[in-house]
């Protein structure tokens, strides 16, 4: 007779599609994800990817913080930029 789940157990997610429908993104994303950019899941030796949800959580967090760091030093470079090609283009 199988185990009640426990609390425990809901962290966890078992296969790309379980994976890939908590965080709302397709399988192929997060196959991209975990090889290209440290997605935190593993394969079991069954061959099923496993991943916590906390973990991607954490992950998910993380990423944006970089990704709105990169944002905005990528427009503060634009804006510097602007501004010295701008001062050279005034004509005097």
């Amino acid at each position: 007779m199988p185990l009640p789940p426990t609390d425990a157990d809901d962290e966890w997610l078992i296969g790309l599609r379980a994976i890939a429908r908590f965080i709302g993104r397709h399988e192929r994303t997060i196959r991209r994800w975990i090889d290209d950019h440290g997605f935190p899941a593993g394969m079991l030796p069954s061959g099923h990817w496993i991943a916590s949800k906390i973990a991607i959580r954490d992950w998910v967090m993380v990423r944006g913080r970089q990704s709105v760091e990169k944002r905005r030093n990528e427009y503060r470079a634009r804006m510097s930029e602007g501004n010295d090609h701008g001062r050279e283009a005034t004509p005097t």
